[in-house]
């Protein structure tokens, strides 16, 4: 009499396959996590440099249109002169702050988010109309990553 047994388990065939879908989705998920994960430490400094914006906006419109005439060159002079707090979690990514005298812009040096970004600096550009109007432009320092500077 012959008695069947049934077998259980996997063959090396399946597991290599589940090892090799393993290491495709690791291999694209890897790159994408740092990423987002640059552009949320970003976050805090871009919503730094937005609040700077609209201070500097105000300060231009309450003083016939002109910018500060002095360069703004440290976080303490944001705040006494155009009212700018920067909160705690965003001062850690900030190397050096900058509002240039006369035209405005705005220049954050970054520091603490990924060697990537480290020492380059987010750049906000003013061009100014007629009517009063300031219109703001992202830029950043040469070699910094184009997918990470904000859009508008």
């Amino acid at each position: 009499m012959l008695i069947l047994s049934k077998k259980s388990g996997f063959t090396l065939i399946e597991l290599l396959s589940c090892v090799a879908l393993v290491a495709i989705l690791v291999s694209i998920a890897i790159p994408m996590m740092k990423v987002h994960s640059e552009k949320a430490k970003l976050t805090e400094l871009t919503n730094s440099m937005n609040a700077t914006v609209a201070a500097l906006g105000a300060y231009y419109l309450d003083n016939d249109f002109k910018f500060p005439q002095i360069d703004l060159t440290d976080i303490t002079s944001l705040a006494t002169t155009l009212g700018v707090s920067i909160p705690s979690a965003a001062l850690s990514r900030i190397a050096s702050v900058n509002v240039t005298g006369n035209t405005g812009t705005i220049t954050f040096v970054i520091q603490g988010i990924d060697s990537t970004v480290n020492n380059s600096s987010l750049i906000l550009s003013p061009t100014t109309t007629n009517e009063g109007a300031v219109i703001w432009s992202w830029g950043a320092s040469a070699g910094f990553p184009a997918k990470l500077i904000p859009m508008r």
